[in-house]
């Protein structure tokens, strides 16, 4: 991109972009120095924990013998443990929280729910597991539908996060022959 500029430019341009990034350096050095303690520990790192997360509430579901889909409006933990989200609340909460809003006209280009919406996908698609605490007010359909169809709420998962503490719903194990 620079060389667009020509080769009599170039020699001018450079300390004027690198003055710039001195100065957004030196402007970020407090925030960024926060972390430098977190950097010889990767465990620590946000990605890392929120991976671990994932992991677990995969290993929670695997040890329940739950399969299928996660109802979560923090839906980055379980697709962290390889596992399926819908696509209805890929977006979080951003699409739940305003799909009531959107003009049907709109509405039709996207996979989206709501909360008075979400009552019947579950029916539909009942869910495997219900991961919440992020979202509380968000939630309370999701909560309510796991607790009115008999979910199992899990021990603590070990971890929380900025929204919450979350905790996890398993679907209950089917009786033999039903």
């Amino acid at each position: 991109m620079l060389e667009a500029l020509g080769p009599r430019a170039l020699p001018m341009v450079r300390p004027i972009l690198l003055s710039a990034v001195l100065v957004v350096l030196a402007v970020n050095a407090p925030r960024l120095g926060q972390y430098l303690g977190k950097a010889t520990h990767p465990q620590q790192w946000t990605t890392m924990r929120v991976h671990e997360g994932g992991v677990t509430i995969a290993g929670r579901m695997q040890a329940a013998g739950v399969t299928g889909k996660v109802a979560t409006l923090a839906p980055i933990y379980p697709l962290e443990g390889g596992l399926d989200v819908y696509a209805e609340l890929a977006t979080g909460p951003f699409a739940y929280r305003t799909a009531d809003m959107t003009s049907p006209e709109l509405a039709k280009y996207y996979k989206m729910t709501s909360p008075s919406t979400i009552e019947a996908l579950f029916e539909r698609d009942p869910p495997a597991a219900f991961l919440l605490g992020f979202e509380n007010e968000l939630e309370k359909p999701m909560r309510a539908f796991a607790e009115s169809h008999g979910y199992v709420q899990s021990a603590s998962l070990g971890f929380k996060d900025r929204y919450g503490i979350p905790t996890l719903y398993l679907r209950p194990a089917t009786p033999p022959g039903s």
